[in-house]
């Protein structure tokens, strides 16, 4: 079996304190706030260390690998913010990514601390190999995943959720 897609969150913690990508810091000691710069692939001064968190992720989550893919800055940094976004823990606290110094985003874990992230549990593979177990986060993506929005058919509006796996001749 393939080693598995970290989760955004405990692998972000992880970047943060290892404090080596270029403006990714904590602010303060609780933890509960961090900044990523934010710096728009367009402006003259932007340069590939500017793109260092996007890039980590892209590489860690599988999106690139360097020599054989190429770099798609806006698809990495799109992808960082939309799996931020995503999260019930975490919210945008302030927005600078306008700054024309030091253009950067600060976020927030508001409902937890990050000393409350549960380390994944593992078991080996039959390879040896380690792999994470199923999360309850794991379980509901495949379950939408094979869901699509919309009225079953002569079911009128009442019914939004209809298995994409199953044929329309059925009903």
């Amino acid at each position: 079996m393939g080693s598995q897609k970290p989760r955004i969150l405990p692998w972000l913690v992880s970047q943060l304190d290892e404090g080596q990508l270029e403006g990714v810091a904590w602010l303060g000691q609780s933890r509960r706030r961090f900044r990523i710069p934010w710096k728009h692939g367009l402006r003259q001064d932007a340069q590939q260390e500017d793109f260092g968190i996007f890039q980590a992720w892209a590489e860690a989550s599988g999106a690139y690998t360097p020599g054989k893919d190429k770099p798609d800055l806006p698809t990495w940094k799109r992808n960082f913010r939309s799996a931020l976004n995503r999260k019930e823990v975490l919210r945008l606290a302030e927005d600078r990514s306008k700054d024309p110094h030091d253009p950067h985003k600060i976020y927030e874990f508001v409902n937890s601390a990050v000393g409350d992230f549960p380390e994944p549990e593992a078991s080996p593979d039959t390879d040896g190999r380690v792999s994470t177990s199923d999360t309850q986060e794991d379980i509901l993506e495949e379950l939408l995943n094979g869901m699509a929005l919309g009225p079953i058919p002569d079911e009128g509006p009442r019914a939004w959720l209809w298995p994409l796996n199953t044929p329309l001749s059925s009903c």
